[in-house]
């Protein structure tokens, strides 16, 4: 398969890439798009599913677009949904350019067209479990198709949600020319009870602790998760066989595969503005966690985070596997933690197995790498917490290298000393973290 070509000068697919998403389309992409034709031009996608939303909030969103962007609109329910039902009887309310068995293109407003997708009526609802994922793949999908067809002529495919604020500077922000997908800088907003707003504090705190712990132990997996802060490129995302359909983690999984066909970018610019709804639409994410976290806080319980101790492991150790030559050497790493890992999983076995195949040296660290990915240091992380390393306190998460007062693990200064009050009180009270699923030996 040939890899992505990542230049940002190019308007249509290299003839690589062609091959690469012509296979896509061929072997890979979802049967909704196959009668898929738009009689229009646009610069590029941005692709938003849809599940209990509102058309108000869906026409706020489209609204702050320009005119050269086409919206494609995922309407997805498990099962019947009378909010769901609603927004999709709204949007075809709309007057109509063009259809098909699945699809409409509709005028919204005075100049925006936006391409609607249905995935929500009665013998038409995504399998059980796939969810979220499914309706991001069904959009990408179609975007590529029409990158494919030079309906886009960007290869640039932007993926967001609908409760998203997206900054003046989100479609002129460059990317960087290796790079086959980028991520957002973000901000959740703290609206809602002040328990609501001490959870979404708290729950950024997590999601950036984990984040600034991977950068600080030398990980290539440091960067959010999240579907709303996404953007790929046409063959990158063909080259990685598509979103997972998954009900949630889809972001996760995504830009697993990515990272190891090439760069996953962060890009410096405005945050994306994210409301902190707590809600259980899907079985884990943003609205999940923020439930778990307001009931915390309501029975005087406070999060665990990782402890800082975990990334330091992670650090050792993927500096030895980065010059590695025998699996032996990581026996001689001094820290029991990793000893404990390398004896009660298939460590040694496994790189054993990758250096029998490696022909080179270089070509040995690119498979270790690769091999040991996000979602394998992620165990990691979660084998020290339950092992070695159990969670510990705000007050002692943020006392992590990555929370210096100049880094702040990407927190404003604002948010840092808000954080900071928060992890004092909590302290005051004598409130501790949630204990680890087990209890260190």
């Amino acid at each position: 398969m040939d890899p992505p070509d990542t230049s940002e000068d190019l308007k249509r697919p290299s003839q690589g890439k062609d091959r690469v998403i012509e296979k896509y389309l061929t072997q890979f992409a979802e049967p909704e798009i196959s009668d898929l034709a738009v009689p229009s031009i646009f610069e590029v996608a941005l692709v938003i599913p849809a599940f209990q939303e509102s058309a108000s909030t869906i026409g706020q969103l489209i609204k702050s677009l320009p005119s050269t962007c086409l919206p494609i609109l995922v309407i997805n329910a498990p099962e019947e949904d009378a909010p769901t039902l609603n927004l999709f009887r709204a949007m075809g309310a709309l007057p109509t350019i063009a259809f098909g068995r699945h699809w409409s293109l509709r005028t919204h407003g005075q100049a925006q067209q936006l391409l609607v997708f249905e995935y929500c009526l009665d013998g038409h609802y995504p399998p059980p479990k796939q969810g979220v994922g499914l309706a991001r793949k069904v959009g990408v999908d179609a975007a590529i198709k029409l990158h494919q067809q030079g309906v886009l002529q960007s290869d640039r495919i932007y993926l967001t949600d609908a409760d998203a604020t997206l900054p003046r500077d989100y479609f002129s922000t460059s990317w960087p020319k290796q790079a086959g997908a980028v991520v957002f800088p973000y901000l959740h907003r703290l609206s809602g009870s002040n328990e609501a707003k001490r959870a979404t504090l708290l729950f950024e705190c997590r999601l950036r602790h984990y984040e600034s712990g991977l950068r600080y132990a030398g990980s290539r997996y440091a960067y959010p998760t999240l579907g709303s802060l996404i953007g790929v490129r046409a063959g990158a995302y063909a080259a990685a066989r598509g979103m997972p359909k998954r009900a949630a983690g889809e972001d996760f999984y995504l830009l697993n595969k990515l990272r190891k066909l090439g760069d996953v970018a962060r890009l410096s610019c405005r945050p994306i503005r994210l409301e902190n709804r707590a809600s259980a639409r899907v079985p884990m994410g943003t609205g999940p966690s923020l439930i778990q976290l307001i009931d915390a806080l309501s029975d005087g319980r406070t999060p665990g985070f990782y402890n800082p101790s975990s990334f330091e492991s992670l650090k050792c150790l993927l500096d030895t596997l980065w010059n590695l030559e025998t699996p032996d050497q990581i026996l001689q790493i001094d820290d029991a933690a990793i000893q404990d890992f390398a004896e009660t999983t298939d460590l040694l076995m496994t790189l054993e197995q990758l250096r029998n195949a490696a022909r080179t040296q270089s070509r040995l660290q690119q498979s270790m790498l690769e091999w040991f990915d996000g979602f394998k240091q992620l165990k990691f992380i979660h084998f020290l917490r339950d092992r070695h390393h159990p969670l510990v306190t705000l007050e002692q998460a943020i006392s992590a290298p990555w929370f210096n007062e100049t880094s702040r693990a990407g927190f404003s200064q604002v948010r840092y000393r808000q954080l900071r009050t928060l992890a004092t009180g909590f302290a005051e009270t004598a409130m501790g973290p949630v204990i680890s699923r087990r209890s260190p030996p």
